[in-house]
């Protein structure tokens, strides 16, 4: 896992390309939901979501300086199916590093 350093005053998108690794070739995302741990008060929180068929995205911002969070999306498939797995980075609140790099984003 990488990490990603993450300005507290920032929102930051990441996200995760569902359909380069784990959907089948007409698998389409049907849900998805994004945690953060720790979940604690002045920490990062998700500030917004969305996906599509194939790509799930999360913006994030907030952080206490100097902690570690972690980001996790669990998605399910149209047929029913289900996963759950972080973001490819883990960042440490505190400085910017700049965006992440697609195709793994997974912050704080």
């Amino acid at each position: 896992m990488t990490l990603l350093m993450k300005d507290p005053a920032a929102v930051l998108d990441y996200a995760i390309d569902w359909g380069a690794q784990y959907l089948d070739e007409g698998d389409l995302l049907a849900d998805s939901s994004w945690s953060v741990d720790p979940d604690e008060s002045g920490g990062v929180a998700i500030v917004g979501s969305l996906f599509g068929d194939r790509i799930s995205t999360v913006q994030a911002g907030g952080g206490i300086p100097g902690r570690l969070y972690r980001l996790a999306n669990r998605i399910s498939w149209a047929i029913a199916r289900t996963a759950s797995r972080p973001p490819p980075d883990r960042t440490r609140a505190g400085t910017s590093a700049g965006p992440p790099k697609p195709p793994e984003p997974y912050i704080l």
